[in-house]
């Protein structure tokens, strides 16, 4: 894969700005991602309710999503993604 295709294929999230929930699963899964119960290996993610948890490849926990709406409410660590 080259830098640019890789640089392309990074998602980023901010605090306060607008996704949909639905939009952020199907490029986790075009990106390989698996949809799981909970989020506790590398390459997966969960969806429950306005929580999205990602495990991201390059980090050693997941990040939590914490919508309100499709606002970004808060971006977190999550050690225990249950």
């Amino acid at each position: 894969m080259s830098t640019t295709m890789l640089k392309e294929s990074i998602l980023t999230f901010k605090v306060n700005d607008i996704y949909e929930i639905e939009d952020i699963v199907e490029e986790l899964v075009i990106r390989g991602y698996k949809k799981s119960a909970i989020t506790t290996e590398i390459g997966t993610f969960s969806v429950r309710g306005s929580i999205i948890d990602i495990y991201p490849i390059n980090e050693e926990e997941p990040i939590r999503l914490n919508f309100f709406d499709n606002f970004v409410k808060v971006i977190s660590r999550c050690i225990n993604s249950n």
